[in-house]
């Protein structure tokens, strides 16, 4: 018989401690050695981002650091070298897509909200590595930001919405008041109404506010509207160009999502279970609940009761032959019954409770106490108890039972503070129970952060003394960030997701946690919660089968920003040992390499830039180019699910208004009393001129614009994409093509319309329209063009600017047409296409090159702090949200560090939000305020 010697965790710290458990059968043994192979092939990468804060207005700049560790051990991952950022909206359009390299498991940057790429609304904010996509998307670090245009001081709205069942109807009721930011109401005031339902319309009209600021609107559902309402609010007074989206949520009790779980997983017959249940709203939130189990005679056999967020356990005993039932009683009234899971007649069981020390006992006995029961029919099998934490399997046990229960005492010693799956395997290494436990040894890094005095002043220099150690207090060096924040202005949220919460709880369970930290304070209340999430919310990690069929790695680690590809010939053939030459802006003199042979080459230690255009030549070994072509492995960007729940802008959500509008309302009485106007910045917009444009009505006269910069922007796309991701209304209609509204879009590239190409080639099946092959057409021309051969795109949809073209195009596209219109007559947009050679779709490319842009690299620049000398205003005031940003704190020997800054002019609090890790496995989180005295 083999044997192994599994080596547990004990505490991570530095030095580790080790314990060993001798293990002696087979079956158990090579289960561990594949888990072990499949940690090696595929070690999971965590990633967090502390930034300065969550709320910005438009002009702010997001500042933001990164950390990179092993799943395992928390120590710095040597995996990734670069990490990825994006910025999607409340649309999951990604708005913002950049690169960043990693060193030692740290990176740090900023992004810039400029307004125009990044306009007001809500976003989500996801970091994440190459290496990590072969995990799936729960691994992928999201985050929700607000942006505010807090200087267009839009209104604050508060919604009341409800809705009925009418005449066979669903009617909604909505209550909207609005006020300015003062708190103000908004009286009598005309506005012209729309409800959406994405793009669709489902009612328009006028209404006036009362002398409260509010008004009242209903309106007809449609059976299979979306969850994805939107209140349009246009104001109608004389010179006021006032328009907000208001989002309408639905939170329907009747829509109410109850799901239950048994403990371990199943019901079986005459085992005592404690059963998990989560109730989501309409909202994709959790929602208190209550009701009672029946049983299939209508009798009561449990009631229940949700703690937290929707969360909450009862116990029951199922009996052979029952079925079982929940009756929930709804808000309004009505009640509603969900179906238990269905009970087993044979089977097993797995409840876990957890023995604490008392005064008099030893901490030996800070145990967990493993229930294992089973039906008489399974006594002959073996099955293995195995507990894993952060992916590492810290415990296993070969089981055979004796009779229908037994119970095994496993200290927590051997396990690392962080969340445990606890499995019980039968000898095919098939799950039969599982169940999440989080273990908590109070072993995180302690962080003490004291100011140099009590008081200061405006504009005065403020140090603040840092010193980490570890839980003995044994002095910790380390890497830190720490923003501190002006408290009338940003929220802070306790209960939001930190480094420590991140990486040892919500890292490692599926779906969206509210409220982390609230599972982390030292209460029982908050202890049964944390417990009933550990019921109820699934595990990120492999499953069991992966262990033995090994996933596929299809995303390779970056250590480093490389450029790789192959040189090919005509046929698409293997060059071997072909010679490739690099040059780039970047790069002060061109790199070679040589191709192997099978043609693969690769570039490595290339200098990163914010934007940079390679070309790449490559000739064969008598120096010839003739017949040769080069591929490059670009990468392609992942999609991401959009977001369950939907985010409230910043003048509907009453937490967020409680900040933002005090902020503006302090800025006008500020203005009111010393009469310093803070004028709005006046944008001067210069008119973009696309050089080399054939726009008939002059370059740079149309609808819109997109000059090279704005191109370059856009990151590495075709055409197709860019426009459909920036040009404003256009959308496919298969078999049309392309349309702006109801105006089908002609493409014009340097001067030559891609219909006139079209027209003489008459692919298409006799008897049948002509526009059934033009969509695919179209988009054949579209693709074959990167952005990086395009330096401008004007777009010509009104009829200013659309009339010339129309006068110059050919007759019989506008017959082909009508006739397909029944002779209505076609309106048509047009997009003018300028590329950088300027030879139209007609182009050529030269033999063995090749030219691309790669992402753009977030190239880290230093947070703006102001040195007073002089404490006395001058005249602008100092009103900073950020009152200051480091990524960079480091610790020394003795543990400590100094950061220091001067304070705004405004008499407030502070927040201090301090996080960071010795990248060795120790991590640490702070909130701290203090106060400031003028």
């Amino acid at each position: 018989m083999k044997n192994i010697y599994l080596i547990y965790f004990l505490l991570l710290i530095t030095p580790v401690a080790y314990s060993q458990q001798k293990i002696a059968d087979a079956g158990l043994v090579r289960l561990i050695k594949q888990q072990d192979s499949l940690q090696q092939h595929l070690p999971v990468e965590k990633l967090y981002l502390q930034t300065d804060k969550a709320v910005y207005d438009v002009g702010d700049t997001i500042w933001f650091k990164g950390y990179l560790f092993n799943a395992d051990y928390l120590k710095y991952s040597t995996l990734s070298g670069l990490m990825y950022i994006e910025l999607a909206n409340d649309s999951n359009e990604v708005v913002y897509r950049r690169v960043i390299p990693v060193g030692y498991g740290i990176t740090h940057g900023q992004i810039a909200i400029d307004g125009k790429d990044i306009p007001e609304g809500s976003y989500t904010l996801r970091a994440y590595t190459n290496w990590q996509r072969n995990f799936g998307e729960d691994y992928v670090f999201t985050k929700t930001l607000y942006i505010t245009g807090a200087n267009n001081q839009p209104w604050l709205v508060k919604v009341n919405a409800r809705s009925a069942h009418e005449n066979d109807k669903e009617n909604v009721y909505a209550s909207l008041t609005f006020s300015e930011a003062d708190k103000k109401a908004l009286i009598l005031r005309d506005m012209q109404l729309k409800v959406k339902d994405g793009n669709k319309t489902l009612f328009k009209g006028q209404a006036q506010t009362d002398v409260a600021g509010t008004m009242d609107i209903n309106f007809n559902l449609p059976p299979k509207a979306a969850n994805n309402l939107t209140i349009q609010a246009e104001d109608l007074q004389k010179g006021s160009d006032r328009k907000q989206n208001i989002p309408l949520v639905l939170n329907r009790p009747e829509n109410t999502d109850l799901q239950f779980m048994p403990e371990g997983g199943s019901l079986v017959v005459g085992i005592p279970t404690k059963v998990g249940f989560k109730a989501i709203g309409e909202d994709g939130k959790g929602t208190s609940i209550s009701g009672k189990i029946y049983n299939s005679k209508q009798e009561e056999v449990a009631a229940f009761s949700s703690l937290h967020k929707g969360m909450g356990n009862f116990a029951l005993t199922p009996k052979p032959g029952e079925t079982y039932t929940a009756k929930v009683m709804l808000p309004n009234g009505q009640s509603k019954t969900y179906q238990l899971p269905q009970v087993k007649t044979s089977g097993t069981a797995l409840n876990i409770q957890e023995q604490t020390p008392t005064a008099t006992a030893t901490s030996e006995m800070d145990s967990l106490l493993m229930h294992l029961s089973t039906t008489p029919d399974q006594h002959q099998n073996i099955f293995y108890l195995i507990a894993q934490s952060r992916g590492v399997i810290c415990y296993a046990q070969p089981i055979k039972f004796e009779n229908n229960k037994q119970i095994i005492a496993i200290p927590k010693s051997l396990f690392p503070t962080g969340i445990t799956r606890f499995s019980l395997l039968n000898q095919q290494n098939q799950p039969l129970n599982e169940r999440l436990v989080y273990i908590d040894h109070n072993d995180n890094l302690k962080i003490s952060i004291t100011p140099d005095k009590q008081f200061y002043s405006a504009r005065d220099s403020i140090a603040l003394n840092i010193k980490v150690t570890d839980k003995d207090g044994k002095p910790i060096q380390g890497s830190f960030s720490i923003a501190v924040t002006d408290n009338e202005q940003v929220i802070t949220d306790s209960t939001a997701n930190n480094l420590t919460s991140n990486l040892l709880l919500t890292s490692d369970l599926k779906g969206t946690i509210e409220e982390p930290q609230y599972y982390f304070q030292n209460k029982p209340i908050n202890k049964q919660a944390l417990d009933n999430l550990m019921l109820t919310q699934g595990w990120t990690g492999y499953g069991w089968k992966e262990t033995t069929i090994r996933p596929s790695i299809k995303f390779a680690a970056e250590p480093e920003f490389e450029i790789k590809g192959r040189i090919v010939n005509l046929i698409g053939k293997k060059v071997d040992n072909a010679r490739v030459i690099l040059i780039a802006k970047n790069l002060l003199m061109p790199q070679f390499t040589q191709a192997d042979k099978d043609g693969n080459f690769i570039f490595t230690d290339i200098p990163v830039a914010d934007t940079a255009s390679f070309f790449l030549k490559a000739t064969n070994k008598r120096g010839n180019d003739l017949g040769m072509g080069i591929n490059i492995d670009e990468q392609i960007p992942p999609e991401f699910n959009k977001p369950k729940s939907r985010y409230l802008p910043w003048y509907v959500d009453t937490a967020l208004q409680k900040s933002i509008s005090k902020d503006i309302s302090r800025r006008l009485e500020e203005e009111n009393l010393t009469g310093n106007h803070i004028l709005k910045e006046v944008e001067i917009k210069e008119k973009k001129v696309i050089k080399g444009s054939h726009n008939l009505n002059g370059p740079g006269e149309a609808d819109q614009v997109m000059d090279e910069k704005d191109i370059e922007k856009a990151g590495a796309l075709t055409i197709e994409e860019l426009l459909l991701l920036k040009c404003k209304g256009l959308s496919v209609r298969y078999p049309t093509g392309f349309v702006i509204g109801k105006d089908i879009v002609h493409f014009i590239i340097d001067g030559t319309d891609l219909d006139v190409i079209l027209r003489p080639m008459h692919l298409h099946v006799p008897g049948e329209p002509y526009p059934w092959t033009r969509y695919n057409f179209m988009k054949s021309f579209l693709n074959s063009y990167p952005t990086k051969d395009i330096i401008g795109v004007e777009i010509m949809k009104s009829a200013n600017y659309s009339e010339k073209y129309n006068l110059y195009s050919d007759p019989w596209q506008a017959k082909i047409w009508a006739d397909i219109k029944n002779g209505g007559q076609p309106r048509f947009a047009y997009i003018e296409i300028t590329t950088r050679n300027g030879i139209g779709p007609y182009r050529q490319v030269s033999p063995g090159t090749y030219s691309f842009k790669s992402l753009p690299f977030i190239i880290a620049k230093d947070f703006y702090r102001p040195r007073y000398v002089d404490k006395t205003p001058n005249g602008i005031k100092d009103y900073r949200s950020t009152i200051h940003w480091d990524p960079f704190v480091v610790t020394g020997k003795d543990g400590k560090a100094v950061v220091s800054f001067y304070a705004s002019d405004r008499p407030n609090n502070y927040t201090i939000i301090m996080e960071g890790s010795d990248m060795n496995g120790n991590i640490g989180s702070i909130v701290q305020k203090f106060s400031q005295k003028y």
